[in-house]
This record gives C-alpha cells, sequence and structure tokens, in this order.
C-alpha cells in the first residue's frame, strides 16, 4: 500500500469513527468540535505538504497557484 492508499485510509477510518460516534452516542459539542479540528488538521497538513485530499462523496482539496489579477470595485 503506497503512502497516498493510507493517507485515504486514515482518513476514510477518521470518518467512519465520527458517524459511528455521531449513530451510537450524541457526544458534547466540545469533543465533536475538537474532532472536527482534528480532521481539518490532518487535511491542512497534507495540503501544506503539496498533497491533494479527496473525500469521497464530499469533494477535494488541492492548492494551486493562480495568477494575480486586477480587482474591481
Amino acid at each position: 500500500m503506497n503512502e497516498r492508499s493510507e493517507f485515504h485510509m486514515k482518513i476514510k477510518s477518521c470518518l467512519m469513527a465520527l458517524l459511528l460516534a455521531a449513530a451510537v452516542t450524541v457526544p458534547a459539542l466540545a469533543d465533536s468540535a475538537e474532532l472536527v479540528e482534528r480532521v481539518l488538521d490532518i487535511i491542512s497538513d497534507k495540503l501544506v505538504e503539496g498533497e491533494s485530499v479527496k473525500i469521497s462523496s464530499f469533494g477535494s482539496f488541492v492548492v494551486r497557484k493562480k495568477g494575480g489579477r486586477t480587482g474591481r470595485n
């Protein structure tokens, strides 16, 4: 299994744990917020490393470099 597959499995496992926790118990708001922050931190770290992140049935995240443009008011 390559590094990209392992990362996708980690994200999938994390999201499945989140769904399972929501289905079995109603976690405290602080616990839910902490879990969401952890997932977002993982996604951010991978984007900073230059990797793309794909979450099935949700979306894909990738950092792109774009040229500047003139703004208008």
